[in-house]
């Protein structure tokens, strides 16, 4: 191919540089550029490895959401007798101050009882 040919080629985004320095710098640029469009397409086209990569970012997330869980439920729970008394003692300050609330706690608590009992003997029946 001549050099007329070269500089008749179809432009795409700039001219065909004459100076053989620039044209080796053009070259070297289209080459990264290739490169780039090639790894992008190769990612695009590596679904296993993408959802692999999705289901390790998913199972990090859930360990790290288990962690907190934990953390704060290890931060909830009395540590010591001393502590379970005084979290009880609350609790009574508390049924104490609203009683209407206590009542209807009670009440719901012993007819969830009534209606698992219920279902108990219904099953034995069956």
């Amino acid at each position: 191919m001549s050099t007329d040919d070269l500089s008749k080629a179809p432009s795409t985004t700039r001219p065909i540089p004459n100076d053989p320095e620039e044209l080796r710098r053009d070259i070297e640029e289209t080459r990264r550029e290739l490169a780039d469009t090639v790894e992008a397409l190769s990612y695009k086209a590596d679904i296993k490895g993408r959802s692999q990569e999705k289901a390790r970012e998913l199972r990090d997330q859930v360990a790290e959401k288990a962690r907190l869980v934990r953390q704060q439920a290890a931060a909830k729970v009395p540590h010591s007798p001393e502590e379970a008394r005084g979290q009880a003692r609350e609790l009574q300050r508390t049924a104490r101050d609203n009683p209407a609330i206590a009542a209807a706690l009670l009440a719901l608590a012993l007819w969830l009882l009534v209606l698992c009992g219920r279902r108990g003997r219904t099953e034995d029946s069956a």
